[in-house]
């Protein structure tokens, strides 16, 4: 019988290679979010241009002001449809994703013991209640979608507001925006998806976990330590708990 510390390494490495495969299903996600974002940006500058929002035509300063908030006015229907088809398509996405974590993890545990004891249940219930009520930042799925339209649409604003205050022609504004918002939104479209993709995986396996809890003496946070690891991640890096949530002596838990 191998002893817990081989066990746990093992453990470390399975999840590993498991967490390497998802990334290559999370490209493919990355890849959808970030044409919906870009396909967004070519819209809210055609919505731009239609706008008379040229600053080197002659207008009170309050017009132009004006201008801007019929601007966004437009915009803001536009820009929450588009997050929330997003969020729809990431939704079916981890409806799909939930239970095959859950199977392939109890499946690389069943490998280590030798032994078909793990079992991972996920009826449609408990994958919908994962889906739509995983945290995410703070945020349950679909409102934090919906703040990152509204962010969009604050960045677009105030980027065409700018250009505006500086006397931009509508050609430069557009060139701002295109220069200013295009690559910002396009890492915010990876970050979308890798943040969100993380919390739905890790309550997929902490659900395995708690199914199996009488299987387990407890678990550890293994996280990897760069800079794109949180300050909440960080802190909890090596800590260990029972399956009750009782820490385990000597490991940083408090």
């Amino acid at each position: 019988m191998p002893n817990d510390a081989n066990v746990t390494d093992e453990i470390i490495d399975r999840l590993t290679e498991e967490d390497y495969d998802l990334l290559t299903v999370e490209a493919a996600e990355r890849k959808h979010t970030r044409a919906v974002v870009a396909a967004a940006l070519v819209t809210a500058i055609d919505v731009l241009r239609s706008q008379s929002l040229d600053p080197t035509m002659p207008a009170r300063a309050g017009d132009r002001e004006n201008r801007i908030q019929a601007l966004q006015r437009e915009l803001h229907p536009l820009i929450s449809a588009d997050y929330r088809k997003l969020y729809n398509h990431e939704k079916r996405h981890w409806q799909q994703l939930v239970p095959f974590v859950g199977i392939q993890t109890a499946k690389d545990l069943n490998g280590i013991v030798k032994a078909n004891i793990f079992k991972a249940r996920f009826p449609k219930p408990v994958v919908e209640t994962i889906v739509t009520h995983t945290p995410i930042n703070g945020h349950l799925p679909r409102e934090w979608f919906r703040a990152q339209g509204e962010r969009f649409e604050t960045l677009f604003v105030g980027q065409v507001r700018e250009g505006v205050r500086q006397k931009e022609s509508l050609n430069q504004v557009t060139a701002r925006v295109k220069k200013n918002l295009a690559p910002r939104l396009q890492r915010d479209a990876e970050t979308l998806v890798r943040t969100a993709q993380a919390a739905i995986t890790n309550e997929a396996r902490q659900k395995l976990y708690e199914e199996n809890a009488d299987l387990l003496r407890g678990q550890q946070a293994i996280n990897p330590l760069d800079n794109r690891t949180s300050d909440i991640c960080r802190a909890r890096a090596g800590m260990a708990w029972t399956m009750d949530g009782a820490p385990f002596p000597g490991t940083g838990t408090t």
